[in-house]
């Protein structure tokens, strides 16, 4: 999706150049420079002017050697203004091959991926066990509560969905009608280079609430670490785990954004 005329970002991006920087106290890295500068009034507000400064002078440079630059209105994906991703601080060595126990059903299991797994097996049991209105009405990708079992496959099939739509936020993982209603939602309801969802293990941080888990997935699996698939809260234990998980059977419409720090 496009948004024409909407921010004023730096030559660089006016002449089609993504200039990619990093904050220097943090090493978040931005591919355009207002949410860099939005997040360095967060996170370190004492070096913001020097350092723009800094890349005024480099772009400035990169302008004089620059012939034939278009003028006129300026032209972004929305997802590069307000989307982002950080890879977290990993350390390979904290592999260690625990298994666990499900006092449930006494079942072991060979590592943490698959003890996640049989938690979410056993919460879909105990699902159609207590047979109830609000199976046929909740999202299992978002855990939303919709009204009816028909509103509730509509928003299935307009924001789950393995096709790219302009019209998703994929922070709220809701959609919109239009371009220009996302986009008025973003202006209203969302910051430059927002990333709320966060590994607790490695602080790997993304717009979107399932790339964290994917990445959990990916990189934490044979660990001692646990992942709750709606929170995003980290256990080590599988009891505690366990306690933690199960009360996620009836879960608000805002839950995902309760975790942020």
């Amino acid at each position: 999706m496009w948004s024409k005329g909407t921010h004023t970002l730096s030559t660089a991006t006016r002449t089609g150049t993504f200039f990619v920087r990093a904050c220097p106290k943090c090493n978040v890295q931005f591919n355009l420079l207002d949410p860099l500068k939005y997040h360095m009034k967060v996170c370190c507000p004492d070096m913001v002017d020097v350092f723009m400064e800094m890349i005024k002078v480099e772009l400035s440079n990169i302008e004089q050697n620059t012939t034939g630059a278009e003028t006129g209105k300026l032209i972004m994906l929305v997802s590069d203004f307000y989307y982002g991703r950080h890879e977290g601080n990993f350390d390979d060595d904290e592999k260690t091959y625990t298994t666990f126990k499900c006092f449930s059903c006494l079942k072991v299991l060979k590592n943490n991926i698959r003890f996640m797994n049989h938690m979410k097996h056993h919460l879909e049991l105990e699902k159609q066990n207590t047979e109830s209105w609000e199976n046929h009405t909740t999202c299992q990708h978002c855990y939303r509560q919709y009204p009816t079992p028909f509103q509730l496959q509509c928003h299935i099939e307009s924001t789950h969905t393995p096709l790219e739509f302009s019209t998703i936020c994929k922070i709220c993982e809701l959609s919109f009608d239009t371009e220009h209603i996302l986009l008025q939602h973003m202006k209203d309801t969302h910051k430059p280079g927002e990333m709320p969802y966060i590994c607790q293990v490695c602080q790997f941080r993304s717009s979107s609430f399932t790339d964290v888990e994917t990445h959990f997935r990916v990189s934490h699996e044979n660990t001692k670490n646990l992942l709750c698939p709606f929170c995003l809260k980290v256990s080590r234990m599988a009891t505690p785990y366990m306690n933690h998980y199960m009360k996620h059977q009836v879960r608000c419409s805002s839950s995902y954004l309760f975790i942020l720090p």
